[in-house]
């Protein structure tokens, strides 16, 4: 990992930091990394290139089609990115130059739900541009996000034909999720929640997105126990999958805020009392 001079002590100590997850975050979660061969530039892939990476997508999977792998694709690498931004964002460090020169490394995991089993790739992130400490700014983050992301949706529009508005909503999808998800460890889901809303307001971006929102979800019979979900602007098109037997995922922009908080309250009820 390449740290300049600029970036100052804390903020450096807080980037390596980053490098490993948090315990409960698991084997899923993006790592920042330091150069590597396998490393990628989102924004320089070639047409074929992005058709690789489409096709290794729910290789695993039958009935995949092209929207499908082009919305996991992007969907995957965004979470990526917006995983290690909004943790450095939140803590204070200025993502606009560090994220001047982004690279993506893959990483292969294997997943075992319920019997079933396979192998998802997980992106993991290279910063190498220089930054200062600096108050969260919903532009500059915006822009971090946006900029790499660019030239890969329109790739993915061309192969796959899947609209690029819709697209760039699972961006946007990624970045809410991990601004999200990192607030609420800080104990501050507020400021996630504040930076995410401004981002995703602004129609001068691609991010832009009227649909994407926040709900904290309560038990009836026990209000303490509850919990707060990003709720999305776009689908990654699981549905499709026969797999998933037509059903969506549960926060899904196509699930009724009923259906969707009967399955969240569900999963509160399954999960150990002391959560």
């Amino acid at each position: 990992m390449t740290l300049h001079a600029d970036i100052g002590r804390g903020a450096s100590t807080a980037l390596a930091a980053l490098a490993t997850p948090a315990p409960e975050a698991g084997a899923f979660a993006a790592r920042l990394v330091g150069p590597s061969g396998a490393a990628l530039d989102p924004a320089r892939l070639t047409d074929g290139a992005v058709r690789a990476l489409m096709d290794g997508e729910a290789a695993d999977e039958d009935g995949a089609d092209d929207r499908l792998r082009a919305c996991y694709l992007v969907g995957r690498m965004a979470s990526g990115l917006s995983t290690i931004l909004a943790r450095l964002a939140l803590r204070g460090v200025g993502v606009d130059g560090l994220a001047a020169d982004v690279r993506l490394v893959p990483r292969l995991e294997e997943w075992r739900v319920d019997g079933a089993s396979g192998i998802v790739r997980v992106w993991d992130v290279c910063l190498t541009g220089s930054s200062t400490w600096s108050p969260a700014d919903p532009q500059a983050l915006g822009r971090a996000v946006e900029r790499p992301f660019a030239p890969l949706v329109g790739a993915l529009h061309r192969l796959s034909r899947h609209g690029e508005t819709a697209l760039w909503r699972l961006v946007g999808d990624a970045l809410s999720a991990a601004l999200l998800d990192e607030a609420v460890r800080l104990g501050r889901p507020e400021d996630g929640i504040a930076l995410a809303r401004t981002i995703l307001a602004d129609r001068g971006t691609a991010l832009f997105c009227r649909q994407t929102g926040f709900e904290r979800i309560a038990l009836p019979e026990a209000p303490h126990r509850d919990t707060w979900i990003r709720v999305r602007g776009g689908c990654c098109r699981y549905y499709t999958l026969p797999s998933s037997g037509g059903d969506c995922c549960a926060t899904c922009v196509l699930r009724t805020g009923e259906s969707r908080r009967a399955i969240v309250q569900a999963q509160l009820r399954q999960a150990p009392s002391g959560e």
